[in-house]
């Protein structure tokens, strides 16, 4: 489940014309493997929690809400504000034109 997540995560952003990598995760994470572990740990290892992490990541990477590293996606649990957030459009960023990146 995490090599599914970390392949359908955005590679990279565009910050002014320059890309930024939102994949990295050698800063709190020894290698892939332990991402992988990491990240089913955080939803249990449960296949429907990862089908509901996956269908809020795709919803939100088609509206332009990852501006964020995956490591800080999963240790934040950032679906769950990004699920908040599909079904409340009211309650939208300040900006949508803010970049976030905290790796």
């Amino acid at each position: 489940m995490g090599k599914e997540l970390f392949e359908a995560y955005p590679p990279f952003i565009n910050i002014n014309g320059k890309f930024a990598p939102l994949r990295d995760i050698s800063k709190r994470f020894a290698s892939l493997d332990d991402f992988f572990f990491f990240y089913g740990v955080q939803i249990g290892n449960n296949p429907e929690k990862h089908q509901e992490v996956l269908e809020v990541l795709n919803w939100a990477k088609e509206n332009g809400h990852i501006n964020f590293g995956i490591t800080n996606f999963v240790i934040s649990h950032q679906w769950e504000a990004l699920k908040l957030l599909k079904e409340n459009p009211e309650i939208a960023p300040i900006s949508q034109n803010s970049i976030y990146i905290d790796e």
